[in-house]
Parts: C-alpha cells; sequence; structure tokens
C-alpha cells in the first residue's frame, strides 16, 4: 500500500457478515454504549453521494465509480469506549472494537471508497494481467482474479473498500489482544456464505506491505453470518487474524471453488 498518512498498527481480528439491520434509536453517548459489554455506539457517516456530470462547466469528472468517497468524523477510543459502528446509509457499516485493555486516547478515521469491478480487479491482478500486483505478491488463495468480484452493496457496479487509519500511529503499547472489525450489508442478498472473502491491502506499517495497492492477504475464515444485525453484540461468523488497519474489501466468488481451474 502506498502512504495515505496516519495509520495506526495494531493486532487485529477481522470479521465479515452480511447485515440484517437494526435501528440505533435510543442508544446514547452516556456510556450506554461503546463499552466492555454494551453495543457499539452509532457512528452516522452519511451514504455515498452519486456524481452528477457538470455539463458545459468546469466541474473535475466523476469517480469511475459514480459515487464519491464519504469520510466519517474522526471519532475518539480510549479506555472504556472501545466500540463503533460506522454506518453509511442504510445498506453499508463497519464495526470496529478495540479491546476492552486499552489504555490510550486515539481517533479512529473510516472512509468508504466506491469502487467498480474494474477498479478492484486492478488490485487483486498481477502485473502481467493488467493489475498491480507484484510476480511476488500474487492475490492470495482461494482467491483467483478471473473468478472473483466484489460485493457491491454501493450501488449496481459499485462496491465499498474501507480504509481504516488511526491518530496517533502507530498505536503501540495500549492493549493486548486483538481488534474486531464487522463488515455488515443488506443487499446484495448472500448466497453460499462460503463464497465470501474479507480481501486486505498491507498497510505501512506492516512488513508485508509491498509498495503497492495489491490485495494481496486473504484474512477470512469460516463462511458469512446471515444473522448478523449491526449495532449488537453478536459475534459474526467469518473472520481472519492480521495487523494493522488498512484497506478492506469483500469479494465474491463467481464459481465454486471446485471449478476454478
Amino acid at each position: 500500500m502506498t502512504n495515505r498518512g496516519n495509520v495506526g498498527c495494531v493486532f487485529s481480528t477481522l470479521v465479515l457478515a452480511a447485515a440484517l439491520w437494526a435501528s440505533s434509536a435510543g442508544v446514547s453517548s452516556a456510556q450506554t454504549c461503546g463499552g466492555e459489554g454494551q453495543p457499539p455506539c452509532p457512528v452516522v457517516c452519511g451514504p455515498p453521494v452519486e456524481c452528477v456530470p457538470c455539463i458545459d462547466c468546469l466541474a473535475s469528472a466523476c469517480p469511475p465509480s459514480g459515487f464519491y468517497p464519504v469520510t466519517c468524523p474522526a471519532t475518539t477510543y480510549g479506555p472504556g469506549q472501545t466500540a463503533n459502528v460506522f454506518t453509511f446509509g442504510d445498506n453499508n457499516s463497519i464495526n470496529i472494537k478495540f479491546p476492552s485493555n486499552n489504555t490510550c486516547t486515539f481517533v479512529v478515521t473510516v472512509t468508504l471508497n466506491p469502487a467498480t469491478q474494474e477498479e478492484f480487479h486492478t488490485r487483486v491482478a498481477q502485473v502481467s494481467n493488467g493489475g498491480v500486483c507484484p510476480a511476488l505478491s500474487p492475490p492470495p488463495a482461494p482467491i483467483n482474479a478471473d473468478t472473483v468480484e466484489c460485493n457491491e452493496t454501493v450501488a449496481q457496479g459499485a462496491c465499498a473498500v474501507y480504509s481504516v487509519s488511526t491518530a496517533p500511529a502507530p498505536l503501540t503499547g495500549c492493549y493486548t489482544g486483538d481488534v474486531n472489525y464487522t463488515i455488515g450489508w443488506n443487499f446484495p442478498k448472500v448466497g453460499n456464505k462460503h463464497y465470501y472473502a474479507m480481501l486486505r491491502d498491507p498497510d505501512i506499517y506492516d512488513t508485508a506491505d509491498d509498495g503497492t495497492q495489491c490485495f494481496k492477504q486473504n484474512i477470512t475464515f469460516g463462511g458469512v453470518d446471515k444473522q448478523y444485525v449491526v449495532g449488537t453484540l453478536k459475534d459474526p461468523g467469518l473472520g481472519g487474524r492480521t495487523c494493522c488497519p488498512s484497506d478492506y474489501v469483500v469479494a465474491r466468488q463467481k464459481l465454486a471453488p471446485g471449478q476454478i481451474k
């Protein structure tokens, strides 16, 4: 990954779930959420905004996806405040929960970057196949650039790539244990839950970083939890383990694993 600025290095457990959305009404920040044994505090970020091309004016061109990125307000984490769920409209969310033994105060910034299938495939294909992944950093098994697509949860033809960073960075000596990430969505509906994967572009603080934007790590195990409800403590059913907040995307196999050659 190229340097995006302040990015914190943490030891993480990433989890993924198709969401059945729950209302956050009645949830307050007066320590009724975000602490140990409490639901995550809601952070409303707003949905991605569709770009309307400007005719006969000097406005810049629209992004390839047709939607602008959305960045949430920088959200504070600290002792006793370790969990927030960032929602982008009614179909995209990411829940980030740090260990309860955290002793530091820091902020987390999350940006939803809408991406087309073409942009996604560039980040999972090798250079020799028109992508950005070096020959020594091939896409992770069982992900095959020719047989997967990103999960179109922003709109038809537009997927959600989540960029997560912390300030200050890196975070060292603040806590022990894992950080949990949960990605949720309503549509498209989940088919075979074992066909989904969370891919990661290693961060600049990660020794696995190769300086590109390649989604070289498949950090998934298990399958999608179809009963996940946004804002609850229910453990999702698909996870992985890695270091450092970075870029994450949900990928879906277009072919059954046995059909991939």
